[in-house]
C-alpha cells in the first residue's frame, strides 16, 4: 500500500512540476519582456538626447542600458540625428563613447552627410565635419544616388564645410547617380563661393569625365546626359557663375546630348526671365545677359 501510495505521490510531483515549470518560463518571458521594453524606452531616450543636443540625457540613457548606435524606424542613428542637428559637442561624446562613424540609414546616408547640410550654423557644421573626418569617416560614401557629402554641400552652398572635405582629400569629380560631380551641383545651385572654392582646387570645369568616380568606381553610375557646369548654370540663369566658369576656361561650345551649348540655355533663361520681369542674379543684369558674361575670355 505504502508502495502504491508512495507511486501516487510520486505521480502527482511529477504531474505538478510541468505547472511549475510553466509558471517559471512565463515569469522569465515576462522578465524579459519587461527588459526589452527598457532597453526600447532607453534607446528611444538615447535618441531624443541626441535630436536635443542634451549631454546629460544622453549619459542618463545609457546609463539605464540605452545603445549608443542605437536608432530610429529610418535606422538613422544617434549620431546621424546629433550631426544633422548640428550638436558639435554632443557629436564630440559619441565620438569618444565609439558611435559608429559609417553607420547608414535606410537612404545609405552616413553621418557625414547629414553633418554636411546639417542645422546650425556652418561653423557648426564644419566642426562636426572635422570630429567626424579625425574619427576615420568614410568621407566618400555615397548614399542611394551615390551622392557623397562633398555633393551634398555644394548643393547647400556650404563652401566652410565642403572646404574640410576637400582639405581631407574627398574626390573632387566623383560622379553621383545622374552623372553630376559637386561643381555641377553648385553651379545649377547658383553658389558662387562654392564655385570659386572647386574650381581653385582644380575640379574640372566641362564637368568629369564618365569615369571619374574617386574610390568608388563600381558604384558609380554612367552621366545621364553630357550637361557641364556651364550648362546648369546658364539654364537656372546664375550670370556670375557663367561668367566666371568662362574666366576659367569652361568651353562656351561644349554640347549637351541634344546637340545644345550652353549659348542656347542661356538665351532661353534670358527669355524666361526677362518675360517674367525678374533677374535671378539681380542687380539688373536681365537684359545684358545675352552677350555680357560670353565676353570673358
Amino acid at each position: 500500500v505504502r508502495g502504491r501510495a508512495g507511486q501516487r505521490g510520486s505521480g502527482a510531483v511529477a504531474r505538478r512540476a510541468p505547472r511549475h515549470s510553466l509558471a517559471a518560463a512565463v515569469s522569465r518571458g515576462r522578465t524579459a519582456a519587461v527588459a526589452v521594453s527598457r532597453m526600447a524606452s532607453s534607446n528611444n531616450q538615447v535618441l531624443a538626447a541626441a535630436m536635443a543636443g542634451d549631454a546629460a540625457a544622453l549619459r542618463a540613457a545609457l546609463d539605464r542600458g540605452g545603445n549608443v548606435n542605437a536608432s530610429n524606424r529610418a535606422r538613422s542613428s544617434a549620431l546621424h540625428l546629433a550631426s544633422g542637428a548640428g550638436h558639435a559637442a554632443l557629436v564630440s561624446q559619441l565620438v569618444e563613447l565609439r558611435a559608429s562613424v559609417g553607420a547608414t540609414n535606410a537612404s545609405r546616408e552616413t553621418p557625414l552627410h547629414n553633418a554636411a547640410n546639417g542645422g546650425g550654423s556652418e561653423a557648426a557644421a564644419t566642426e562636426i565635419v572635422e570630429l567626424l573626418l579625425r574619427a576615420r569617416a568614410p568621407i566618400d560614401a555615397q548614399d542611394k544616388s551615390n551622392g557623397a557629402a562633398l555633393h551634398v554641400a555644394a548643393r547647400a552652398g556650404r563652401a566652410g564645410v565642403a572646404a574640410s572635405l576637400l582639405q581631407h582629400r574627398a574626390s573632387i569629380d566623383l560622379l553621383n547617380r545622374d552623372g553630376n560631380a559637386p561643381l555641377a551641383l553648385a553651379a545649377q545651385a547658383g553658389h558662387l563661393g562654392v564655385v570659386e572654392l572647386l574650381v581653385s582646387k582644380r575640379a574640372s570645369v566641362d564637368g568629369a569625365p564618365a569615369s571619374a568616380s574617386g574610390s568608388s568606381a563600381s558604384s558609380v553610375a554612367a552621366p545621364s546626359s553630357t550637361d557641364t557646369p556651364l550648362h546648369r548654370a546658364s539654364l537656372s540663369g546664375h550670370t556670375a557663375i557663367v561668367a566666371f566658369l568662362l574666366s576659367s576656361q569652361a568651353s562656351v561650345n561644349a554640347t549637351d546630348s541634344q546637340q545644345s551649348s550652353a549659348l542656347h540655355y542661356a538665351g532661353a533663361s534670358w527669355h524666361s526671365r526677362r518675360s517674367r520681369g525678374s533677374d535671378a542674379d539681380g542687380g539688373g543684369t536681365c537684359g545684358r545677359w545675352p552677350t555680357q558674361p560670353f565676353r570673358a575670355t
